[in-house]
């Protein structure tokens, strides 16, 4: 699907990233990284018990 500029111009535009959404961006993606590191620390430390992770997997696709 094409975009109105591009069809009006004939070339791909790109058009500038607004500050507030970099910075957004940036805070939300280093909160997602000290997240998925707690999460993987958890991980190794708790669910070591290879019947109880199953559980937990199969509890997860059904969510």
């Amino acid at each position: 699907m094409e975009s109105v500029l591009h069809k009006y111009f004939g070339k791909e535009i790109k058009l500038p990233v607004p500050e507030d959404a970099l910075f957004l961006h940036n805070r939300t993606f280093s909160e997602v990284e000290a997240k998925a590191r707690k999460v993987k620390l958890r991980d190794r430390e708790r669910f070591t018990n290879a019947e109880f992770l199953a559980f937990w997997k199969m509890g997860m696709s059904l969510s």
